[in-house]
């Protein structure tokens, strides 16, 4: 399984502006972040975590350690 650091870099690595990310980070509150970054994440989750998260708790996330924390406490 990936680490949180490897899973944010992943994250990190969808916006194109070279936006830094940390596990704290709240990653909607880059202007880049839209729809896009927000699919491509939840895509990221499910090849890299083999988790099917859904968007409705995608949206109760606010950080990649979030993300990841949820992801990866259903295995």
């Amino acid at each position: 399984m990936i680490t949180l650091e490897d899973f944010n870099a992943m994250c990190e690595e969808l916006y194109l502006n070279g936006t830094k990310l940390t596990p704290e980070t709240k990653f909607r509150d880059n202007d880049e972040f839209d729809s896009l970054i927000g699919y491509a994440m939840l895509m990221t989750i499910q090849e890299n975590l083999n988790y099917d998260m859904s968007v409705k708790e995608f949206l109760s996330c606010h950080t990649t350690k979030d993300l990841y924390q949820a992801a990866t406490k259903k295995h």
